[in-house]
């Protein structure tokens, strides 16, 4: 009876066979779960669902994040319902002093970054300043 056991045990480890005695063996396939493609068909499904349009020639976004930082976007794709926006694409997150024409879409309630950013500035061209030497003339003769 134990040998019997141990013959079913060992062909049951072995590949299953889809006929009988003689039969090619079916072999085990492999499936690779791809979870980003799946979760980008579940989010076009709910974005056709609320109606979403895109709009086209959108060179760049930007974020403002509190603690002076920009989400940077180059190229977005951009969709629109009522109210609602969706940006997506590469994005890098920057400082604020390395994108210098954002300065102009800043609004009131960045002031305090804006005035970080001269302070910043200013103190940078101080200290240039002081590594230059004084200019000496050898031209003159006395």
């Amino acid at each position: 009876m134990d040998a019997e056991i141990a013959r079913l045990n060992k062909l049951a480890e072995e590949r299953v066979r889809t006929g009988g005695k003689g039969t090619m063996r079916r072999k085990q396939q492999v499936t690779h779960k791809s979870t980003t493609s799946v979760d980008d068909k579940k989010l076009h499904v709910k974005l056709a669902n609320l109606g979403v349009k895109p709009i086209g020639a959108v060179e760049e976004a930007n974020f403002f994040k509190a603690d002076g930082n920009i989400i940077h976007f180059k190229n977005p794709s951009i969709q629109t319902a009522s109210k609602t926006f969706v940006i997506s694409g590469k994005n890098e997150t920057k400082p604020m002093a390395s994108i210098p024409h954002v300065i102009a879409q800043l609004g009131a309630e960045n002031l305090n970054q804006i005035k970080k950013m001269a302070d910043a500035f200013s103190a940078a061209k101080n200290a240039n300043t002081d590594d230059i030497p004084d200019l000496v003339s050898f031209d003159s003769k006395q």
